[in-house]
C-alpha cells in the first residue's frame, strides 16, 4: 500500500511539474507578452565610435560616428530642416542666419553666411517627407570646433540646411546681407 501511494505521489508531482512548466513556457511567449528587440547588428569597424541606442524605438544598427569627430544634435525648424527630405548618410550645407550685432567681415546684420559644409548626417528624428509638421533634429559629425559654431548660432541664432551631392565640392561664401543680396 505504500508504494502504491508514493507512485500516486511521484505521478501527481510530475504532473505538476509539467503543467507549471507549460504554463511557463506559455506565459513567456504569449503575444501579450512584452516584446523585447534583439541587440543591434555589428556595424563594420570604421575606427569612429559606436552610439548603440536602445528602447521602444531600438535600431537595427547602431550609429558611427567618423574618426576624429563628435556627435552633436541640432534642431531645426520644419522648412529650415528641409522638411524630412535629410536621411542618415546625407551631406548637408549649414548657413546662419545672423539679426544683430556688429559688422563681420564686412557683412552687415542681418545676414546670411555658409558656416559649415558637406557635414555628414548620422541620424534624423522628428519628421519625415510624407508628413506635414515636425521639426528635425539630426545628428550630425563635426569636429569641436564646428560643434561650437553650430551651438552658437542654434542658440543665439538660427541655422538653414541644404542637401548636397556627394561629389559636391565645398564652396567658400561672402555671405549675403542688404548690401549685397541683389548681386
Amino acid at each position: 500500500m505504500a508504494a502504491r501511494r508514493s507512485t500516486q505521489l511521484i505521478i501527481i508531482g510530475v504532473s505538476v511539474f509539467v503543467i507549471g512548466a507549460g504554463l511557463v513556457f506559455l506565459g513567456l511567449h504569449s503575444n501579450g507578452a512584452e516584446k523585447t528587440t534583439p541587440p543591434p547588428a555589428a556595424a563594420p569597424n570604421t575606427g569612429g565610435a559606436k552610439i548603440i541606442v536602445q528602447g521602444q524605438t531600438a535600431r537595427t544598427t547602431p550609429v558611427v560616428i567618423p574618426k576624429g569627430m563628435e556627435a552633436v544634435t541640432v534642431k531645426l525648424d520644419h522648412v529650415a530642416g528641409l522638411a524630412g527630405y535629410a536621411k542618415p548618410g546625407d551631406l548637408l550645407n549649414l548657413f546662419a542666419t545672423v539679426k544683430g550685432g556688429t559688422k563681420v567681415g564686412g557683412l552687415e546684420p542681418p545676414y546670411a553666411k555658409l558656416v559649415l559644409a558637406r557635414v555628414p548626417v548620422l541620424d534624423v528624428t522628428g519628421v519625415t517627407p510624407a508628413g506635414d509638421a515636425g521639426d528635425p533634429t539630426y545628428l550630425l559629425g563635426v569636429t569641436t570646433a564646428s560643434a561650437e559654431r553650430l551651438i552658437f548660432f542654434a542658440k543665439f541664432e538660427s541655422l538653414w540646411a541644404t542637401l548636397v551631392p556627394p561629389s559636391s565640392v565645398p564652396v567658400g561664401t561672402s555671405g549675403r546681407d542688404y548690401s549685397n543680396v541683389l548681386r
